[in-house]
């Protein structure tokens, strides 16, 4: 049992400092989501929506909902990315709160789910999330859907015959797969430390203390039988707008995958990805090693156990991105990750005894570290819209500039080798790259700069070809007319 200092402050006065730390970090590691930037995808919605069914394709039945009930109301969702953005920064903080202090409800020193909230809040790999503004509602819908159930499911901690709440958490977690399908890694990543710690630290029987708690994963089973129920309802209906990316991997690929898969969590682990550095994950690996040896002097069991969770939790963290049928390693979809480190920190810093407080400077510079990439990433793409922007508008005046009699201009483009001059330290799969490279963002980029309506039209391979051997933009000659189309060689 915990030891109890006498200047402990209240549940209540616990509850406002985590949730104040948290919310602190949050906007310190992820306040530059509020200020205006677009990736590739939220080009495209400036002037083209997708159809539910594109989304129902996906399995993302709750977001299909959102998309109708928006469309309804006359809104496009790259539009309201600031309300959505600035209350999903502090549903975010709610969960993250939440979850530490559920984990934690009376410990040795409030300094530890402080810590613990605000490693979850400044983890990076959800700001890749961010980083999209037409996701803003949906991801909102999804971490409010996440809060209901975490509440559900601690109420189930205490009387697990509350059948009503079984069914009520099941549901919201339904709700929150249909918006985001890795939400049920955050679930179990959330759930598991609790259990953990709640069979370690209460009994003498952990293990038999677990298996009596059996009825607390039922919540997480309807979910997952009612997720595939509703797919197996609604996909076909989105079956034309299918993406392979949310179909699960066939048998003949598990051996490939299980390679790609591990390799992803070597990067998590030890050797760092695009936007955390290897020094500071080797640095998370190296504290909660030296935090479960020093639990492990007077309970190794429990530190065994503690070291087995944390790499169980990260493989949780990347299984729906090594289920499904393409392999597409991007980090938002392990968002997870964040919890497991938040969550598996203050475990080893609640046992550890006296090395709690270096440990606890060694948790901070970590802390600290991750505000920096979450912060890094959403600057990057603030910095390369700036440069995107630039560059159409001067494209678009000279288009207007070199061939006034056509009013509204179609344009082709061919960006072959195109991107942002300097290296960008966040550059990743579907993010850090020049919108100029992908040809369904380039119409919603080219209005965004001008203000103006340029259809786009795909370049053939004709076109491309006559580029490879043309001046590029900006020489002379780099700008040519067919028609109304105007042929751009970048």
């Amino acid at each position: 049992m915990y030891a109890t200092p006498t200047n402990q402050p209240t549940s209540d006065e616990l509850t406002r400092r985590v949730f104040a730390c948290t919310l602190l970090a949050t906007l310190a590691s992820k306040g530059f989501a509020l200020f205006p930037a677009l990736t590739p995808d939220d080009y495209l919605l400036t002037y083209d929506e997708a159809g539910e069914a594109m989304y129902l394709s996906q399995g993302r039945y709750t977001e299909a909902l959102l998309q109708r009930l928006t469309h309804l109301m006359g809104l496009h969702w790259s539009d309201i990315y600031f309300p959505n953005t600035a209350l999903l920064l502090l549903a975010y903080a709610i969960l993250a709160s939440l979850a530490a202090i559920s984990l934690c409800p009376n410990p040795r020193s409030p300094a530890i789910p402080c810590l613990g909230g605000a490693l979850i809040a400044c983890h990076p790999f959800f700001a890749a999330l961010l980083a999209f503004r037409e996701a803003a509602l949906n991801t909102l819908c999804c971490v409010l859907l996440l809060i209901g159930f975490l509440g559900g499911w601690l109420r189930l901690l205490e009387d697990q015959r509350q059948w009503r709440t079984h069914l009520l958490s099941a549901l919201a977690l339904i709700g929150a797969l249909g918006c985001y399908q890795p939400a049920i890694s955050i679930a179990l990543c959330i759930t598991l430390p609790i259990l953990v710690q709640r069979a370690f630290i209460e009994t003498n029987r952990p293990l038999q203390e677990i298996l009596r708690r059996w009825p607390l994963v039922l919540p997480l089973l309807f979910a997952l039988l009612g997720y595939a129920l509703l797919n197996a309802v609604l996909v076909p209906a989105g079956s034309d707008a299918g993406d392979p990316r949310a179909q699960i991997m066939p048998w003949s690929g598990l051996f490939t995958r299980t390679e790609q898969g591990f390799a992803l969590l070597r990067k998590l682990l030890f050797d760092g990805t695009a936007i955390e550095s290897g020094l500071l994950v080797k640095a998370q690996s190296a504290l909660l090693v030296i935090g479960g040896l020093c639990v492990g002097r007077r309970r190794p069991v429990f530190a065994l156990t503690l070291l087995a969770v944390y790499l169980l939790l990260q493989l949780l963290s990347i299984l729906p991105l090594a289920l499904t049928k393409v392999w597409w390693p991007v980090l938002r979809a392990a968002s997870a990750a964040g919890f497991a480190v938040g969550l598996l920190a203050m475990l080893t810093l609640l046992n550890c005894g006296r090395a709690m407080r270096p440990l606890m400077v060694g948790w901070l510079f970590v802390c600290w570290g991750l505000a920096q990439h979450s912060a890094i990433l959403l600057g990057d793409q603030w910095r390369l819209n700036r440069w995107d922007f630039g560059q159409a508008l001067l494209i678009t005046q000279a288009i207007h500039e070199q061939f006034p009699s056509i009013a509204t201009p179609r344009v082709s483009l061919v960006a072959e080798g195109w991107r942002y001059p300097a290296t960008l330290t966040s550059n990743m799969p579907d993010h850090g790259t020049s919108a100029f490279t992908v040809p369904w963002a380039i119409q919603g980029l080219l209005r965004e700069a001008s203000g103006q309506d340029m259809p786009f039209v795909y370049p053939s391979e004709a076109d491309v070809a006559r580029c490879a051997h043309s001046p590029h933009w900006p020489a002379p000659g780099s700008l040519s007319r067919e028609d109304d189309v105007i042929h751009v060689c970048l």
